[in-house]
């Protein structure tokens, strides 16, 4: 993990830290939303790998802004949790975060990716993966060309609470950083 960590640290580029940042948070809050032993590890190993499927990225298309990517750039990244999780499936320690880091970017409306699952579909360790990825994303402009601040990243949460990111892990996740 720590080796694979280190690869990933080096190629985030313009958000160094990330991986750590969204281990941290993450971490707390599974242990604070009452996540067995099991689940809070299987939490920390995924946020430290999240993003280990975009390796395989050009880092042209790395240190854009997702909102800015163009159509065909976008495909190649969303594309990220699932060869994560290919990736990370032939080591046996490793395929619960693995099958958490493919769930990290759906949505509770159904609408995110690579599979499109919805509310109680999506593992709650890959709930809490997704709000605090983009809670430490909105501030480092991954996400967007303009950085959030800390207080619009967590109005950003509120905003997209139910659809975006599931209800409970938002007010927990809100609670934590209070």
């Amino acid at each position: 993990i720590k080796v694979f960590s280190g690869i990933i640290e080096m190629r985030e580029g313009n958000v160094q830290g990330h991986s750590r940042r969204v281990a941290a948070n993450a971490h707390k809050l599974a242990k604070q939303m009452g996540l067995n032993d099991d689940q809070v590890q299987n939490v920390l190993f995924a946020s430290l790998l999240h993003d280990i499927g975009k390796i395989s990225l050009p880092d042209d298309i790395l240190n854009k802004p997702f909102n800015s990517l163009t159509k065909e750039e976008s495909d190649r990244v969303r594309k990220h949790p699932a060869l994560g999780e290919g990736l990370l499936m032939a080591l046996e320690p490793l395929q619960k975060p693995a099958q958490i880091i493919s769930a990290h970017h759906e949505r509770h409306d159904g609408l995110g990716f690579p599979a499109g699952l919805k509310a109680d579909q999506i593992p709650i360790e890959a709930a809490i993966l997704s709000v605090v990825n983009d809670y430490d994303s909105l501030q480092t402009g991954a996400i967007s060309a303009s950085r959030f601040s800390e207080l619009e990243a967590r109005e950003y949460l509120k905003e997209y609470q139910g659809r975006r990111y599931h209800p409970q892990v938002v007010d927990e996740f809100l609670r934590l950083l209070d």
